[in-house]
């Protein structure tokens, strides 16, 4: 068979993203349609750098803090986000706080599990007294009282869980070690790359008669 009569028969796969790479289908390279993970993970002994989680947390602090400016209820929506930000299930949070997010951080059992509801409350509980201290501001007297000793105990909780990140070997603050858990370094793999078959002008046969060409197919790829 000529290489002519070849390609009119078999139509050439091209990329549709202008990617000049190979399609050759190796384990290294995901084709469509072969299930993709949306993260990879070093080596589970890699601490991660406390500048990151740092990061994270001034950052989850300022939404925090902006929450917790609404009236009455700010407050204990506030504390609720300190203390189940590893555990919503949200698209914009995948199980993660949104500093962890931004920054490529997630929080895992020691087994590699993401954490759930539950999981987060054993390892963020101590974090929810920030927002009970905005709660109460709107307290008149008593809640003005309060609030010396509670801004007091937040700092000192502050203190020891940063503490513990620095010196720990693998990062492991008192929440981590009450939870079980620790944070891992993640990032976005490269998603699949989308094949289409691009079918030849129509091909004659012996006969002269005109033998429909297969019509482009497109594949979809997995989200």
């Amino acid at each position: 068979m000529t290489d002519a009569a070849s390609e009119q028969q078999y139509p050439r796969l091209e990329r549709d993203d202008d990617d000049q790479s190979t399609a050759t289908g190796t384990a290294g390279d995901p084709l469509e349609g072969e299930p993709t993970r949306d993260e990879a993970s070093p080596s589970p002994a890699a601490k991660v750098d406390p500048q990151k989680r740092l990061v994270a947390i001034v950052i989850d602090a300022v939404i925090a803090v902006a929450i917790g400016m609404i009236p009455w209820v700010g407050g204990l929506v506030s504390a609720a986000y300190w203390v189940l930000r590893d555990g919503l299930d949200l698209p914009f949070m995948d199980q993660r706080s949104v500093g962890k997010k931004l920054t490529k951080l997630r929080p895992v059992t020691m087994d590699g599990e993401r954490l759930d509801m539950m999981g987060s409350v054993q390892r963020n509980w101590m974090f929810g007294v920030g927002g009970v201290m905005q709660i109460l501001v709107y307290v008149p007297i008593l809640g003005w009282l309060l609030m010396i000793p509670v801004a007091a105990l937040a700092i000192l909780i502050g203190i020891v869980e940063l503490y513990r990140v620095i010196v720990d070997p693998e990062g492991r603050r008192v929440g981590d070690l009450l939870a079980d858990t620790k944070v891992i370094e993640v990032a976005e793999c490269r998603p699949a790359r989308r094949l289409v078959a691009r079918a030849p002008p129509p091909a004659y046969s012996g006969s002269g008669v005109a033998v429909a060409a297969p019509t482009e197919i497109r594949r979809a790829v997995p989200a």
